[in-house]
């Protein structure tokens, strides 16, 4: 069965919309992206329009639901993927927010989906948003890539080209490589986080990525609540590196690599073949699991 939009309300008119989408993963890292796609839909006052109905995209014995205590009781959370709108003050566009949960199954009806919806709203260009864990520092400003179906989008962006490797695909591109199909411009915009925040958003590369976005679409937007988050998180992570001699020999061999290229920073940090450790860094997984220890410890 393919994936189905159900329309919550009656599609307005857009202004020349641009559809942004974003894509949770349970139980992995790259929450940024999504985060801070919620931050730009609560600037905007952005409204749910739509809704992407796609129980059978998912395999519950994969990818378990959720559940809350409620008034003694128990309620499970399903995986939603909903379309919000919002045309900012000043703006010359409607931008329409998918904001979900990767899918599990059926792929390719899922972003048939979403390229059909985005014909019906009259979409333009598309842009997917990603965020992933690479070699880079916290105190240092995110990198921010991009993959352009054309040279007016790359103009308009300005972000450094990722160079294409053949391998495994994720949903994002996937739904953009659909809207291209059907005509849409696409722009596939991927921000580098330190790999030592696990399965958090880097409120630091969230604003770096709604930069990135603000100058693209030469919207305003006040940034400062989630600059403020941003500075609370590099005190943490400042804190842990005072405690914490491995990362931060760790944190200080990323920042001495002058002059940089992508595969420095070890994007995606997925595909070991683009990263070439120093002896200095320890092992990632040992580094996430003391950020994890002092992060909990924070809590307590």
């Amino acid at each position: 069965m393919s994936a189905q939009i159900q329309e919550r309300v009656t599609l307005p008119t857009f202004v020349d919309p641009v559809l942004i989408t974003a894509f949770t993963t349970p139980n992995k890292g790259g929450a940024t992206a999504s985060w801070a796609m919620g931050n730009l839909m609560s600037e905007c006052n952005a409204q749910l329009v739509a809704e992407l109905d796609a129980a059978e995209c998912y395999n519950y014995g994969r990818m378990r639901p959720k559940f809350e205590r409620r008034d003694n009781g128990a309620e499970i959370e399903w995986p939603t993927n909903l379309i919000y709108a919002a045309t900012p003050e000043g703006s010359d566009h409607t931008f329409l927010f998918l904001v979900g949960v990767e899918p599990t199954n059926n792929w390719q009806s899922f972003a048939e989906a979403v390229a059909a919806f985005a014909r019906r709203a009259g979409v333009r260009t598309a842009v997917s948003l990603r965020s992933t864990p690479g070699w880079v520092s916290h105190r240092e400003t995110a990198p921010v890539f991009a993959i352009y179906s054309n040279e007016e989008q790359r103009a308009r962006f300005g972000t450094p080209i990722l160079p294409m490797h053949e391998g495994a695909a994720d949903i994002g591109m996937a739904i953009n490589i659909a809207l291209r199909a059907a005509g849409c411009d696409g722009v596939d915009l991927f921000v580098v986080e330190p790999f030592y925040t696990p399965g958090m958003p880097c409120a630091s590369a969230a604003v770096v990525m709604l930069d990135t976005l603000r100058h693209a679409f030469r919207v305003s937007y006040d940034g400062h609540a989630l600059e403020d988050v941003a500075r609370a998180q590099d005190q943490t992570f400042d804190q842990l590196l005072s405690s914490s001699p491995e990362l931060r020999e760790s944190v200080e061999a990323i920042e001495s690599r002058a002059g940089r290229r992508l595969s420095d920073v070890g994007f995606p940090l997925s595909t070991p073949q683009h990263v070439a450790l120093d002896r200095s860094e320890p092992p990632v997984d040992q580094v996430v699991n003391e950020v994890e220890n002092f992060l909990r410890a924070q809590r307590s």
